[in-house]
């Protein structure tokens, strides 16, 4: 088994704080461009019925703002409509899904560090922080869809 004494996790979206809640016994810094959670609003937040029921389980009902049970897809060649029996899709209010997983980061007394702009490092495990090379034993990155650190290591 490989042991870390200490993960930079870059992205305080609910992947990032849901991954470093579950990390025990390591110190954790966790990284985001924003100067809070919950930023920027936009639409994700749509999950799966087992993920709903994870999230409701440890944040209430009340995180869940939408349930759709029909699904729309446009095509080149038609529109085609699936109705199932029951919700398939969950939508979370993201921005209080955030604050809570943040509530409980900070009970957990992980380091969040907001305003931080975080760049790939020239080697494994080192990260590039406002201008600052930092090095870590291990990088999870969960910084969302326009994703730096995606960009320099697959390309996309």
């Amino acid at each position: 088994m490989v042991e870390y004494s200490k993960i930079a996790v870059i992205g305080a979206g609910p992947a990032g704080l849901l991954t470093s809640l579950f990390v025990k016994n390591i110190d954790v810094d966790i990284y985001e461009e924003h100067d809070g959670v919950g930023k920027p609003k936009h639409w994700a937040g749509c999950v799966g019925e087992d993920t709903a029921k994870f999230y409701t389980s440890i944040f209430g009902q009340d995180i869940v703002v939408g349930r759709y049970d029909t699904l729309i897809f446009h095509t080149p060649i038609g529109v085609y409509k699936l109705v199932f029996n029951k919700p398939i899709i969950y939508r979370l209010n993201r921005p209080i899904l955030e604050d809570r997983l943040l509530d409980k980061i900070h009970g957990k007394g992980l380091n969040v560090f907001f305003k931080s702009k975080v760049k790939p490092g020239g080697k494994a495990g080192s990260i590039i922080v406002n201008s600052t090379e930092k090095n870590y034993d291990l990088v999870v990155v969960a910084e969302g869809a326009y994703s730096k650190f995606r960009s320099k290591y697959i390309g996309r």
